[in-house]
């Protein structure tokens, strides 16, 4: 009896924290280009990133399903992402690239 009372909060605890992540748990890390691997942004945990050919730390966050960044100069850009675990489509404009995460 006691080791079934243990399995069942195990597994209580376990899909409580995970039905706490946010989606933005998923977009941190760096994350490279499919098709060259170089390193195309890293977001940090704290709300900030680094990309690649942009000069500066900025800012990014997810506001209604899209991924918002703003660079160190004020430029605002948004976002469709998909991520599916260390995958993730961004789609920009009619352009999209395929990253992975290390």
């Amino acid at each position: 009896m006691k080791k079934a009372i243990a399995v069942v909060l195990l597994l209580t605890i376990i899909v409580v924290l995970v039905g706490c992540s946010k989606p933005e748990d998923a977009l941190v890390g760096k994350w490279y280009y499919k098709e060259n691997d170089l390193l195309a942004c890293t977001f940090f945990s704290d709300g900030t990133c680094k990309l690649r050919g942009h000069y500066g730390t900025g800012n990014w966050s997810v506001e209604e399903g899209s991924l918002k960044i703003i660079t160190f100069y004020g430029e605002t850009m948004l976002f469709e992402y998909e991520v599916s675990g260390d995958t993730m489509k961004l789609s920009i404009e009619g352009h999209s690239s395929e990253l992975y995460r290390k």
